[in-house]
C-alpha cells in the first residue's frame, strides 16, 4: 500500500476507536482504501471486529448525518465572482473544480486548495471564497474528477478512490491547478501558493518538492512526504498540525530540519481541526489558524493590486 492508504487507514482506526466514526462507514471506506476485504481484514482483527460484525457493517445502510452550515462567504458575496471550471492535467485528462476571485478590477496571487479524503465539498469551496474576500483568486481541483467527480460518487467510494490513486497524480494535479489559476488575466504569471487538508495536507507537503511556481505553502495537517524532495523546495512553508494527531505531528521536526537545508522561511503551529463542518472543530482555534494562514500568504505570495 502506499503512504495515502496507510495514513487513511490510521486515520479511520483513530477515530473508530474514539467514536468520530460509525463501525459502518469505518468497515466500508477501510475496505476501499486498503482495495478489497481481504486487505483490510488485519486491520478490523486489529480493532476486534468479527468477520460477522465486518459482513453486518458491509450491508447496514448509511446514516446521513447533519452538520452545521458550511457557508462563510456566499457565493452572491458582490466583492467576489466564483464559478466551477475545467482545465487540463499533464495526462491529458481533464480536471473540474471550483475557483474564486475578487470582482474589483486588479492583479491577485493565486491559491490552490486541495481538499480532504472525503473529496471537493462545500466547505473547500466555501474556503476558496474566503481566500478571494480576502484579495486572492483561489481554485480548488476535484482530485477525483477521473472516476466522475465528487457529487456523483458513492461518500464510501471517494477515500479509496484518492487512496489507491498513483500520489504522482495528485501532485501532477495540483500542479495543473496551479498553471491553471496563474494563466487567469487577473493572476499573477510568476507565482503561487498553496494549502491543503489532512489528506490534501499530504498532497501539498509533495507538491512543493517539485513545482517550483509554488512561492508559499500552508498544508493542514497530511503525512510527511519524501524528505529528499523538500530540501529543493522554493516554498516558504507554514505547516498548521493537528493537537490530536499524534502521529503526523510527530513528524514536524524531521520536515522542519528538511525545511532548514532548503533554505527556505518555515514554521509550524500545533491546532485543533480547522475545518469548521467537523466533529472536532474548535472555533478559536480555527479562527487563529486562518488568520495564520492568510498573514502568510500576503507575507510571501507576490504583491496584488
Amino acid at each position: 500500500m502506499n503512504q495515502f492508504q496507510h495514513y487513511l487507514l490510521d486515520e479511520f482506526v483513530e477515530d473508530y476507536r474514539e467514536g468520530r466514526m460509525s463501525r459502518r462507514d469505518f468497515v466500508r471506506k477501510s475496505i476501499g482504501v486498503a482495495g478489497g476485504l481481504a486487505a483490510a481484514m488485519a486491520l478490523f482483527s486489529s480493532v476486534g471486529l468479527s468477520e460477522a460484525e465486518v459482513a453486518e457493517a458491509q450491508v447496514a445502510p448509511r446514516v446521513a448525518q447533519a452538520g452545521p452550515n458550511p457557508v462563510t462567504v456566499s457565493a452572491d458575496d458582490p466583492d467576489i465572482i466564483s464559478a466551477d471550471v475545467q482545465f487540463p492535467t499533464a495526462d491529458g485528462s481533464t480536471l473540474s473544480g471550483y475557483m474564486a476571485m475578487p470582482s474589483a478590477p486588479g492583479t491577485y496571487s493565486g491559491i490552490v486548495v486541495i481538499h480532504e479524503n472525503r473529496g471537493l465539498l462545500g466547505h473547500h469551496k466555501d474556503v476558496v471564497r474566503r481566500y478571494a474576500k480576502a484579495g486572492f483568486a483561489a481554485v480548488a481541483p476535484d482530485l477525483v474528477s477521473r472516476e466522475g467527480g465528487t457529487d456523483n460518487a458513492n461518500p464510501d467510494d471517494v477515500p479509496g478512490l484518492l487512496a489507491r490513486a498513483d500520489p504522482q497524480r495528485h501532485v501532477d494535479d495540483a500542479t495543473a491547478a496551479g498553471v491553471f489559476i496563474q494563466q487567469q488575466d487577473s493572476v499573477r504569471p510568476d507565482a503561487h501558493g498553496i494549502t491543503g487538508f489532512c489528506f490534501g495536507g499530504g498532497v501539498v507537503w509533495r507538491t512543493i518538492g517539485e513545482d517550483d511556481s509554488v512561492a508559499a505553502a500552508v498544508p493542514f495537517y497530511g503525512p510527511q512526504p519524501p524528505l529528499d524532495t523538500l530540501a529543493h523546495t522554493r516554498a516558504a512553508a507554514l505547516g498548521v498540525y493537528a493537537e490530536l494527531d499524534t502521529n503526523i505531528t510527530g513528524s514536524a521536526p524531521a520536515v522542519m530540519a528538511a525545511l532548514e537545508t532548503a533554505g527556505v522561511p518555515h514554521d509550524f503551529v500545533v491546532e485543533p481541526f480547522f475545518n469548521d463542518t467537523g466533529d472536532r472543530y474548535n472555533r478559536e482555534a480555527a479562527t487563529d489558524a486562518w488568520a495564520r494562514a492568510l498573514a502568510w500568504f500576503h507575507q510571501y505570495l507576490p504583491p496584488t493590486g
